[in-house]
């Protein structure tokens, strides 16, 4: 499954030296930054999950 323009493109795009500067001077923000990132990823799990549970669907029908 591919995820584009999502919170983890953006969270693979900052840079190492960035993401250990949040995590030293602020932990706050860093855990915000993973709630958004895995509720993200939730959410492009279960868009993809719908989808192709409709596709099934679709041939299913097709079929009978």
């Amino acid at each position: 499954m591919k995820i584009d323009g999502s919170a983890i493109e953006f969270f693979y795009t900052m840079p190492d030296d960035l993401l250990v500067e949040i995590a030293m001077n602020d932990w706050e923000s860093l855990e915000t930054l993973c709630m958004a990132l895995t509720i993200d990823t939730e959410l492009a799990r279960q868009e993809y999950e719908y989808f192709e549970k409709r596709i099934k669907n679709k041939k299913k029908n097709l079929a009978s």
